[in-house]
């Protein structure tokens, strides 16, 4: 409740502004909040305590003063704002010494004290600050870097070093949608003179700049989106002696019924081109419950360079379940080529709503909705849109994750990081938290100087369900930033004992990692190790052990367990039962209880 006490929305005549609480008063106590506050004071002598909730610092910005010209340099002590911030010493504050000084809590509480000595008396003391709170452990107030927000109502993003100072590797962007467009107020900008922060009207970087800030900026005035989306950029630079920045964000001013929503219906298909790239259109199948016997397809073209993505809105999803969603459901598919190949991308149904976004290669979707002759629901609705797929936009929406250097091999094996899917960190004897289903999971690992440095990427576990060419769940690993780039390698099955390694070298200073899992059986994914060594260094081999080091018989059976079951109709056709089925098994694995290898084939009845 803390947090509403200090913050509200005044809307009128379609102005949307944030409005924060100022003191002007002598005050004992004033409780911190992440909305920024004012203290504007003008009078005598007085000591205010800011106090802030547990697992937070207080961020101070001393605006103005006008206390006295000299404050230091002299044998008189003269009138002085005190900030007591936790430090060894207070810091003074008067008009000589002025500079729009920056200060952080060493803990909760952040002290005040204007004073003035009996010996002298300034005919005119006042000051005005600005403080917000950061949180140093509880952030779920704060979106993550990388996140895609919904702006349903006013929230705050702060860079994400705050309350301490930020350095270098603290870039860091964010994604807002709205059906009414964003409104953003930036408060507070402490960046130094080569850090910056930018507004873009629009997804990516390659949109209209709102706003661009850097070094220390008081008074901004808010900013509109005349679209959907907003991105939200913080370059930080070298110096690493600032604070960043703080703004509010809100819903802004645009008509949300003048966005198109297509409920029709066709089984031969309804052709669509994606809107304005700022803006997004609604496909939905009905208003209400959808028909039983409905087929529809839907073709979604976007520019030339561009991707179609699709979301679903959080409300109103529901269609008939099934293991593999055969009875209702909602495909969407690449199509590609003179001939409109279709590759398909995924299939939903049940009544959890999918979390995830799914976007094309190309430029073209199709969109494949069926229900059969029972249990009607109410459908989907579904926002799709256009994005840039040209580089450097097409890398913008994936979490970028930076290699870690150390000629030591001892710091690399204890400073490596690990990569999870959603499963459990540890790992018992039988894991009981799979990766979900219809997950469309990205990372990009960045080298500093490929000339200098390998990637190398290893697997310490990996178990994703099996197919045949790896066409259902899959692990893949592209040689650049974007999925247009070269693939090195796609992988699936269960490796519990064998698993790859890759020693990356090239020009490229950036690998995308996909994560991709359809609508049935779901695992207990992998973990991977990824750091980066000198390439003078010489790389370990990534093929097979020797022969007389291969797994036990156990591994074997294991091994062939996680490529045999769990195949589906639409994989392995469906064939007579009563009929022999022949197959061939080759044995990749080396050195079976001591045997340099084995590969084998012959009717399997």
């Amino acid at each position: 409740m803390w947090l509403l006490t200090a913050f509200f929305v005044l809307s009128l005549f379609g102005f949307t502004q944030a409005v924060v609480v100022t003191h002007t008063s002598c005050l004992s106590s004033i409780t911190g909040t992440v909305v920024e506050q004012y203290l504007k004071y003008s009078g005598n002598d007085c000591t205010w305590t800011i106090v802030s909730p547990a697992g937070s610092q207080i961020v101070l910005h001393v605006r103005s003063t006008q206390i006295d010209s000299r404050c230091g340099n002299t044998t008189t002590e003269r009138d002085r704002l005190e900030i007591h911030f936790g430090g060894s010493l207070p810091a003074t504050i008067c008009d000589e010494n002025f500079d729009n000084q920056i200060y952080a809590s060493v803990n909760r509480e952040m002290k005040l004290k204007l004073a003035t000595p009996e010996s002298w008396s300034y005919e005119s003391k006042s000051f005005e600050v600005m403080f917000f709170i950061a949180y140093t452990s509880d952030t779920a107030l704060i979106p993550n870097c990388a996140d895609r927000i919904n702006v349903t109502g006013p929230g705050q993003l702060m860079s994400p070093n705050l309350p301490s100072r930020f350095t270098d590797n603290d870039s860091c962007s964010w994604t807002f949608w709205a059906p009414m467009g964003i409104m953003f107020y930036v408060s507070f900008t402490d960046l130094g003179r080569t850090g910056s922060l930018k507004i873009y009207d629009g997804l990516h970087r390659s949109d209209s700049l709102l706003l661009d800030r850097n070094y220390l900026d008081k008074e901004l005035e808010p900013v509109y989106t005349t679209g959907h989306f907003g991105r939200v950029v913080f370059a930080p630079n070298s110096e690493n002696q600032h604070y960043g920045f703080l703004l509010t964000y809100d819903v802004g001013n645009l008509d949300p019924s003048n966005i198109s929503v297509l409920e029709e219906c066709n089984e031969t298909g309804i052709y669509l081109n994606t809107p304005n790239r700022t803006f997004f259109e609604y496909l939905s199948v009905s208003k209400s419950n959808y028909k039983t016997n409905m087929d529809c397809i839907w073709y979604i073209t976007a520019p030339e360079n561009h991707a179609v993505e699709i979301e679903f809105e959080p409300g109103g999803y529901g269609m008939e379940t099934n293991l593999y969603c055969d009875y209702d459901y909602l495909a969407f598919y690449e199509v590609t080529g003179l001939n409109d190949s279709l590759k398909r991308i995924n299939r939903v149904c049940g009544y959890k709503v999918p979390k995830y976004r799914y976007q094309t290669v190309g430029n073209r979707m199709m969109i494949e909705f069926h229900s059969d002759y029972l249990v009607p629901a109410v459908g989907f609705k579904l926002r799709y849109y256009a994005i840039d797929m040209a580089y450097p936009y097409c890398r913008e929406d994936f979490k970028s994750l930076d290699g870690t250097y150390n000629l030591q091999t001892s710091y690399l094996n204890a400073n490596a990081k690990w990569i999870l899917t959603i499963r459990s960190p540890t790992i018992p004897s039988y894991w009981s938290t799979k990766y979900e289903n219809n997950a469309e999971v990205f990372w990009l690992i960045t080298v500093e100087d490929p000339s200098l440095y390998r990637l190398v990427l290893s697997f310490s576990y990996s178990w994703i369900e099996s197919s045949p060419g790896c066409s259902v769940d899959w692990f893949a690993l592209f040689r650049g930033p974007c999925r247009t780039d070269p693939l090195i390698d796609r992988t699936c099955g269960h490796y519990g004992y064998w698993l790859k390694k890759y020693n990356l070298e090239g020009t490229t200073d950036a690998y995308l990692l996909y994560f991709h899992t359809d609508n049935s059986f779901n695992f207990y994914g992998f973990r991977l190790k990824y750091y980066s060594e000198l390439r003078s260094v010489v790389a370990e081999v990534t093929t097979t052990p020797a022969a007389t080091q291969g797994p036990p018989v156990e591994a074997v059976i294991e091994a062939l367990n996680g490529s045999m079951f769990y195949y589906r109709n639409d994989v392995v056709q469906t064939r007579n039962v009563s009929e022999g089925l022949e197959a061939t098994i080759d044995f990749y694995l080396v050195g079976i209880n001591g045997l340099d290898e084995a590969s084998t084939g012959g009717p399997l009845i």
